[in-house]
């Protein structure tokens, strides 16, 4: 609850790791939408080399940058269909023309991306396997392709990782 009503995200706690922190994972954005108490916080998302010039509140949950240290891991940059960085998730953004954090490349973005760098008679197929060009993105839940859905960041970066389609964890 805490957390969607500081960020907007819905969470589920994976871990815990310490008296008041979980490792959580994101399942759902913009789920709450009215601020409550000090509001929606400022909000990003940093690397593990990131951490020493950040700065946070004082006196909120202990030794930020050592537990965050101790455990976080160093995502690879691994370059998904329109060259984002997937496993820092990035996705690509048409508004911007460009990669941003936290964005999903949809079917379309994904297939101007493979059509201007196809070579002649590759199919033209997303991070996932999916044919962006006929509307498919990756559904974790469903563990298939399915049309008018979006190859999320952390999909693409499980599937270029290890050469499969990625299922969530239920």
């Amino acid at each position: 609850r805490e957390v969607c009503e500081e960020t907007g995200y819905q969470v589920r706690a994976l871990e815990q790791l310490s008296w008041n922190v979980f490792r959580c994972e994101i399942v759902a954005e913009g789920v709450c939408t009215k601020p409550v108490d000090e509001g929606f916080l400022e909000k990003g998302w940093w690397s593990k080399s990131d951490l020493d010039q950040l700065t946070f509140r004082a006196e909120t949950w202990g030794d930020k940058v050592g537990l965050m240290s101790q455990h976080l891991t160093e995502q690879p940059d691994i370059a998904g269909v329109c060259g984002c960085k997937v496993c820092r998730t990035e996705g690509f953004s048409t508004t911007s023309k460009q990669c941003a954090w936290g964005k999903d490349t949809s079917p379309e973005e994904a297939c101007a991306c493979l059509k201007a760098s196809s070579l002649e008679g590759r199919d033209l197929v997303d991070d996932c396997g999916c044919k962006a060009c006929e509307g498919e993105g990756w559904s974790s839940h469903a563990g298939m392709c399915r049309r008018g859905r979006s190859t999320s960041p952390q999909e693409a970066c499980e599937c270029r990782k290890t050469g499969e389609p990625w299922l969530s964890p239920r």
